[in-house]
């Protein structure tokens, strides 16, 4: 969708449905909206409406109001475990992401024996972190 504002050329309609004056006379600010309806055979065929610039705030206002925000980011609430437990489980999972990087840097120079040693410290940090809130589902 393509959004801008400009001086009308000509008269015009506003498109928000509970606008006062719906004529937008010459020489006014009017903001145009355009999208793609259909797209077919090569022909492009567009949409366009016009708004008084405090119409098309109004109409936002409108469509937040309607729509309640939820948040999506994270992974979901705080874990129900005491600040020193939750000091102690940062503490293995750093431990945890030092040993995977030394992993990869061993995948990448071959040591197979290192690789061996480094792989029985991770299994030991998913028992350390176990009595701290549980091993996360990456793991």
């Amino acid at each position: 969708m393509n959004v801008w504002i400009r001086k009308a050329r000509k008269r015009a309609t506003c498109s928000y449905e509970s606008c006062k004056s719906k004529d937008i006379l010459n020489g006014q600010y009017l903001v145009v909206t355009q999208w793609v309806m259909a797209v077919r055979e090569g022909r492009k065929w567009y949409k366009e409406k016009l708004y008084h610039p405090q119409c098309w705030i109004d109409q936002a206002v409108a469509e937040l109001e309607q729509r309640p925000v939820v948040e999506t980011r994270g992974y979901g609430k705080r874990m129900a475990i005491t600040d020193k437990d939750r000091e102690q489980r940062v503490r293995v999972l750093r431990k945890r992401a030092a040993i995977v990087q030394r992993v990869k840097t061993a995948c990448l120079e071959r040591k197979f024996a290192l690789i061996e040693r480094l792989t029985g410290q991770l299994e030991r940090c998913k028992e350390e972190i176990e009595q701290y809130g549980g091993v996360p589902a990456k793991w």
